[in-house]
């Protein structure tokens, strides 16, 4: 369980436990069976339901911090031309080992193995918020390989209407963060913060959906957290159909995560 700060500076809250490395990621996604979790994406995930609204069959999709791969893999099931690049050699390597010819390469996102203009969509699942001092070079690499008129689509925990309550009335401890911590972990950014730094670039915002909100209410509300944890991690029908009902009442004001969708009108100068 993280230890959660606010920071009035950042206007985010500040996630504390482990510090989140190449290393870690490695020793993290080696704890649950390779073949398990590539092929863990459904046909009803929003995932589709995005990339099908906003992009072509065969398009060139990158997925930027791609860690086992599973996105990569639905979206060449679904009919796109992926690749995934992430920075945790290890585990690239072990998903290789099964899926040989999965296309994933180590690299950073914050240095881009890629020519410009290379993609026509970008996914980025839960990467910025893990950068203390922060996300530009990881947009600046995004603008870059994004051709004009290509899509963007970004997921990070972030200021929920919740979090920005419970930070008003002070129920995260305040603290200034001028360094780094040793066990840093994440980041809930603010999502306009997020919005005008990717316009700055010359994103349009296309759609902004906040989803996961049991989560974000049982990590947010302790008294409700044994409950909602006991629902959250159920696989009975009727917890399934009870978080489907829990998601479309509370997901605007309780979401964890928010998903962006972008444009890319035109590219600006760095």
């Amino acid at each position: 369980m993280s230890t959660l700060f606010y920071d009035p500076t950042k206007k985010s809250v500040v996630f504390l436990g482990h510090h989140a490395t190449e290393e870690y990621w490695d020793a993290h996604w080696n704890e649950i069976g390779i073949k398990e979790v590539v092929t863990s994406v459904h046909d009803f995930s929003y995932v589709k339901k995005f990339t099908d609204a906003y992009l072509e069959k065969s398009d060139k999709i990158l997925e930027g911090g791609c860690g086992r791969g599973q996105y990569v893999y639905a979206l060449r099931r679904w009919g796109y031309d992926p690749v995934g690049v992430d920075y945790a050699e290890q585990t690239i390597a072990e998903v290789k080992k099964w899926y040989p010819d999965l296309p994933l390469v180590v690299g950073d996102v914050r240095s881009l193995p890629f020519e410009d203009n290379a993609f026509k969509g970008y996914w980025s699942f839960g990467v910025i918020e893990h950068f203390f001092y922060g996300y530009t070079p990881i947009v600046n690499e995004m603008a870059r390989v994004i051709q004009d008129g290509g899509y963007l689509f970004v997921t990070f925990p972030y200021m929920s209407p919740l979090r920005k309550m419970k930070a008003r009335l002070k129920k995260y401890e305040y603290r200034h963060f001028s360094e780094e911590p040793d066990d840093f972990y994440q980041f809930a950014l603010p999502k306009q913060q997020v919005i005008d730094d990717l316009c700055a670039k010359g994103f349009v915002l296309e759609k902004a959906y906040p989803f996961d909100a049991v989560k974000g209410l049982k990590d947010e509300v302790a008294f409700l957290r044994g409950p909602l944890q006991l629902l959250y991690g159920s696989k009975h029908i009727i917890a399934k159909v009870c978080r489907k009902g829990l998601e479309l009442v509370l997901r605007f004001c309780c979401g964890h995560i928010v998903l962006l969708v972008f444009r890319l009108e035109k590219k600006k100068e760095a």
